[in-house]
Order: C-alpha cells, then structure tokens, then sequence
C-alpha cells in the first residue's frame, strides 16, 4: 500500500541495527545504506521531538536453543517482518521504509516486501517518509 499518512503520535523503530548484524551482507541494499538511512530517519524524527526506539536482537549460543538454530539470522523476512506483524496485531498503523532494510535473501527480501508489507501497512522510500514527516509533523 502506497504511503498516505503518519499518525499525529507516531514512532520510528529501528530493528537489529547492532555491529553483528551490520557486518552481514545485506542484499539487495548494502548494511551501509540501511544505516545511512537509518540515521537519517532516527535525526528527522528527533527533530520533531518524536520517539526513536532502537530494538536490538538478543543472541545467544546455538546450543542453549530449543529446537534448529542453524538458520542464520536476516534483516527484512525475519525481524522487521515479525515486528511489523506484532505492531499490527496490536493495533497500530504500520508504515514501512523500504530502503532502509535489508536481508541476507533476496527473495525472502522481496517476498516481505511484495506480499506480506502491503498487508500490514504503508510502504515507502526513506525520502517519502521524511517528506510526510515534514508535512504532518510542522
């Protein structure tokens, strides 16, 4: 879904952002440019005097795990997706960066992007973002 709106009372939420998720490759966009962009959203929003919240992943050993662990970890199709998901299952309106997220898949990248984000919420570039923060934040 085309990006429309931001709420009166709105949040930006960084996911997984921390040095060893950073280090992986990111594919389609670098971990440079999802940073990059990151910040740049995290800036405009402390600007408007509006929350940034940083969730970081907890690791722990494969082998204090219950169930496979061998899977690696990504980006987009896991922790942005599973935090997308709960957001909207508790209620709140969803809008989405698209380039300012990554996986270590691409298809798993594309997939959230193509059939799973237009289900939860709002989906747009960093730029219409914080063109739409100017706007509704002024």
């Amino acid at each position: 879904m085309a990006l429309t709106t931001l709420d009166p009372k709105t949040a930006l939420v960084v996911i997984d952002l921390q040095n060893a998720v950073v280090a992986l490759p990111g594919t389609p966009l670098t971990t440079a440019d999802v940073v990059a962009r990151s910040v740049e959203l995290a800036d405009a929003f402390r600007a408007k005097q509006l929350p940034v919240v940083l969730v970081r992943v907890e690791t722990t050993p494969a082998d204090s795990l219950p169930g496979r662990t061998e899977s690696p970890r990504r980006a987009t199709s896991i922790g942005v997706e599973s935090s997308a998901r709960a957001a909207y299952e508790h209620g709140y309106n969803v809008t989405l960066a698209t380039d300012a997220m990554t996986d270590l898949n691409e298809d798993a990248h594309k997939n959230s992007l193509t059939w799973i984000f237009p289900r939860l919420g709002e989906s747009g570039t960093t730029a219409e973002v914080l063109e739409l923060l100017a706007k509704t934040h002024s």
